[in-house]
């Protein structure tokens, strides 16, 4: 279970409405990734806004069957029917229930 609602950055900080700050990426020991720790964040809020929804454990499985989608239509313009079986039990499986 993770903390639910529209996830929000602001610096460094990770908020959800209601809840308040619920994680603080720390600052890099190094000045050479001084502001990495605002693209953590940022890339941390993106990843869960963007996943709403989803079962992350299908999310692999869904990226490989996509992959296979995308090479069987550069190679023969037509999609496999093992490819199109994939692609149904991965989408299937990514759907949160």
């Amino acid at each position: 279970m993770y903390t639910e609602g529209e996830w929000k950055q602001h610096d460094n900080r990770i908020k959800v409405l209601g809840r308040g700050t619920i994680a603080i990426c720390p600052s890099p020991t190094d000045n050479e990734g001084v502001f990495e720790f605002i693209a953590n964040a940022e890339r941390i809020v993106a990843c869960v806004n963007g996943c709403k929804g989803l079962n992350p454990e299908g999310i692999a499985e869904l990226k490989q069957a996509c992959e296979w989608v995308a090479e069987d239509l550069e190679r023969d313009g037509l999609v496999r029917v093992s490819t199109k079986t994939a692609i149904w039990k991965a989408l299937s499986k990514v759907k949160e229930e």
